[in-house]
């Protein structure tokens, strides 16, 4: 139950990764889990992409940013 619920804190890709790495190393134990996860390079975070809508207005429809 405690490794289940290591996935409220973190993204399910880590706790996957730390829980296949956990079975190469033989760790059993949910704190050998818990310090893998933590032990996970931190991946940053996606980057936004601009998006193409008629809705949407770009940089250009509020000129060079100055009050005037």
């Amino acid at each position: 139950m405690g490794i289940l619920r290591l996935a409220k804190d973190h993204r399910s890709a880590q706790l996957q990764a730390a829980c296949r790495r956990a079975l190469e190393l033989n760790i059993l134990s949910y704190r050998g889990i818990r310090e893998l996860i933590a032990a996970l390079p931190r991946s940053s975070p996606p980057k936004l992409r601009a998006l193409a809508h008629d809705n949407v207005r770009g940089p250009d429809y509020f000129g060079d940013g100055h009050a005037h």
